[in-house]
């Protein structure tokens, strides 16, 4: 065995796939591996959150020989091309008959790891075997000497078999010149950042914002609320966006960096600007959708938005001639910060938790060096409606390639084991219901993990809509408690009372342990609707 690989086992196919593609949202490369039959259907979920999500990943499943298809035997189901169109390459290697070519199959293993690098999604290995540990089963001697010879030199490389170096991308000299002539020609200039993949650090991109002198809108998920001193860099816009549309103050020119925004306020407010959207992103397709709404993008470039920013950070330089947009967007940006403060923190007084003030403070008080993984859903609109900045150690993630709330726990836990940091999970009660056998892997973790649970006994989200009782089914009632959940994977557990309780058994705890926050949904969701409108 590979002593540089570490292999870890699960007991669900489930979970270990939305492990693993947590794992690679980090930056890591995991290999998912399986036996035959319905263990491979399993992995489907994370593969899609992966491919839409832009995660590499590898997947190898073995499959049984083509003579046990179509007759019913054990473990067998059709699984060439199993995952269609969510991988970026399918490899079917059926059973061997007579011989084997490791050349062949190096070379395919090295291809499909050079694919989920470079071009970040999954990639799928299907190999047939014939059944093990009988006599006429295939041995060393099909191998020809020819082969063997050639994979023993391979093998003292110590060396990839085929190396394939990447594809060097670039903004060609007629693209980058045409987008700093706009760019400079621009009165009204404003900066996005969605989510950047893997490692990627924005830094280029605020540096851009001050250079131009233009605000930075930058999505939770971004890794851009960490820069506290940037001048330029707005997090509250969800709250005064409503003001900036009716008083008809828009961009004309918007540098949006990265996938698709949590916000629906500044996804409005760029449909109403009418404004020249031009994109940079490291996915080739679409990515414009934003709830039912899509955003009009004029121009987009398939490249790393680092390397974009760095490009114009060295070319385009911008003298305003009309900064109205710009003041304005800095003037509100204070005041949004100083009522949500002023509201929330009046909250957090309270005998009981509110929603709102409990994702406020988790974000403030959030510990150095440590990942955080938010839940789809309403908590991730919540964490970008009301975080501000915190600690530039502070890494944020989510599964928003699907937007699933199914395999939160497990790809939190390997997002985090990827990172080499302790991790601070803040998930709803469905989701976690939904993976409540990824426990079980908290025990494995090296650094503590702490499981924020903010349950209102149902999805609260479908609060938002008046559909009778239509929204009792939608919402999944529930009156259970985490509680015995804890007990039974030996994790610590609280329920707090109120926020100081909270944050004096979060600071003091040494172990991995759930908190339990129960809260009102129906004041979450009122909460919610006035922080949009919280200047007007």
């Amino acid at each position: 065995c590979n002593p540089s690989i570490t292999a870890k086992f699960f007991n669900d196919e489930r979970s270990a796939a939305f492990w693993a593609q947590g794992y690679g949202k980090s930056g890591g490369l995991a290999c998912l591996i399986c036996t035959s039959g319905t263990a491979v259907a399993n992995y489907f979920p994370a593969i899609v959150e992966a491919s839409l999500s832009q995660t590499p990943l590898v997947v190898l499943t073995c499959d049984r020989p083509i003579e046990l298809l179509y007759a019913k035997s054990n473990q067998t189901i059709e699984q060439k091309n199993i995952y269609g169109n969510y991988v970026l390459e399918s490899i079917d290697i059926p059973a061997i008959e007579e011989r084997l070519f490791p050349h062949s199959l190096l070379s395919n293993l090295d291809q499909a790891v050079a694919v989920a690098l470079e071009q970040s999604g999954p990639v799928h290995l299907n190999i047939g075997f014939r059944k093990p540990f009988v006599e006429d089963a295939f041995s060393k001697t099909d191998v020809i000497d020819s082969e063997w010879e050639l994979i023993s030199q391979w093998h003292a490389t110590k060396q990839p078999f085929t190396q394939f170096q990447p594809t060097v991308k670039s903004l060609t000299d007629v693209s980058h010149a045409s987008i700093c002539e706009r760019i400079e020609r621009s009165s009204n200039l404003a900066l996005v950042c969605g989510p950047l993949s893997g490692r990627a650090e924005g830094g280029a991109i605020v540096k851009l914002a001050e250079s131009l002198q233009a605000p930075l809108f930058a999505d939770i998920h971004s890794g851009l609320r960490s820069a506290s001193g940037a001048e330029f860099l707005s997090t509250h816009y969800n709250s005064f966006l409503s003001s900036l549309n009716e008083s008809r103050v828009f961009p004309d020119t918007v540098l949006y960096f990265g996938d698709r925004i949590v916000s629906e306020p500044l996804r409005e407010h760029l449909s109403k600007s009418n404004s020249e959207l031009i994109q940079f992103s490291t996915f080739s397709g679409r990515q414009d959708g934003i709830e039912n709404e899509h955003l009009k993008v004029k121009t987009r470039l398939v490249i790393s938005p680092i390397e974009a920013a760095r490009m114009l950070n060295d070319s385009c330089k911008k003298s305003f001639n009309d900064a109205a947009y710009t003041e304005r967007v800095r003037a509100l940006e204070a005041s949004a910060s100083a009522a949500l403060s002023e509201i929330l923190d009046a909250r957090r007084e309270s005998e009981v938790i509110s929603e709102s003030a409990f994702v406020r403070t988790f974000f403030a008080e959030l510990p150095k060096d440590t990942s955080v993984f938010v839940s789809a859903s309403l908590l991730l609109r919540e964490a970008e409606h009301y975080s501000a900045c915190y600690p530039d150690s502070i890494r944020i993630s989510a599964n928003r390639g699907a937007t699933g709330i199914d395999g939160v726990l497990s790809s939190a836990l390997g997002y985090a084991t990827q990172s080499q940091t302790s991790l601070q999970l803040l998930i709803g009660d469905q989701a976690l219901l939904h993976d409540l056998n990824a426990l079980a892997l908290v025990a494995e973790q090296e650094r503590p993990v702490h499981i924020f649970v903010v349950n209102n006994s149902g999805g609260a989200i479908f609060r938002f809509f008046d559909l009778g009782k239509t929204n009792e089914m939608l919402e999944n009632a529930h009156d259970w408690s985490f509680e015995k959940a804890a007990e039974m994977f030996r994790l610590g557990y609280e329920r707090p009372g109120n926020l100081d309780e909270l944050l004096s058994c979060w600071k003091r705890a040494s172990n991995s342990t759930i908190y339990e926050i129960r809260v009102d949904g129906e004041e979450s969701v009122r909460d919610f609707k006035a922080s949009s409108r919280l200047l007007d």
